[in-house]
């Protein structure tokens, strides 16, 4: 696991996030989540309860959360690179840069790997939200 992607969080901050349904993970990278059917914390997504976590252990514990991923800073730091990727709402994922000569965001669909420039035929620049919505890169899932 890479930890510079996530950020520390307390056992009552762990506790809070199950709660509210979303995810926690272990310093080797297992997603936990809590399982309200059967009201105990599992491995990711599982139905299966295979490891057991008394509350006490979670309030003691060292969790992590994915660090939230801001593209227009991933943008400044690397320009002229890839660096995020969206989903265009028809199943494709559109990979986003900084095109520093046209000082503007640029796309392509994923898996392009020329170079980041602004298409000045076609701009399509990303909105606010798309960006927002952006992940990074190397998190973009394979193909189906």
């Amino acid at each position: 696991m890479d930890l510079s992607k996530f950020e520390k969080i307390d056992g009552r901050e762990a506790l809070r996030r199950l709660v509210e349904g979303l995810e926690i993970f272990t310093n080797k990278g297992t997603e936990l989540r809590l399982n309200f059917k059967h009201s105990q914390v599992v491995n990711g997504n599982s139905e299966i309860v295979s490891l057991y976590y008394p509350v006490n252990v979670i309030l003691s514990g060292d969790w992590y959360i994915p660090k939230p991923f801001d593209v227009r800073q991933a943008m400044r730091d690397k320009p002229d690179e890839w660096v995020g990727a969206f989903e265009n709402g028809q199943d494709n994922w559109i990979q986003v840069g900084f095109d520093a000569i046209s000082m503007a965001p640029a796309t392509a669909y994923h898996g392009y790997t020329g170079k980041v420039i602004v298409n000045e035929d076609n701009p399509n620049i990303p909105t606010r939200s798309t960006l927002d919505s952006c992940i990074p890169i190397e998190d973009v899932p394979a193909a189906r």
